[in-house]
């Protein structure tokens, strides 16, 4: 929920300004984070072996975007 939760201020920036530099900061963005959770991700797993179960059940960050949601 916390990265879901880092990425609209960015995208209204975005779509307010149209600019591209800003649009590259967001995808970059989207990528730090999203290796940042997956990098997380095995850490958990190492940690707890109940997260697996839990990781197969949800989605990642965004459901149905392939960056963001490895998951699926």
């Amino acid at each position: 929920p916390l990265y879901l939760a880092v990425i609209p201020c960015p995208l209204g920036v975005v779509l307010a300004l149209g600019s591209l530099l800003h649009l590259a900061l967001l995808l970059g963005l989207c990528a730090v984070l999203g290796g940042k959770a997956r990098r997380e991700e095995r850490m958990l797993s190492l940690l707890h072996p109940e997260y697996t179960a839990y990781r197969a059940a949800t989605p990642a960050i965004v459901p149905g975007l392939p960056w963001l949601d490895w998951r699926s």
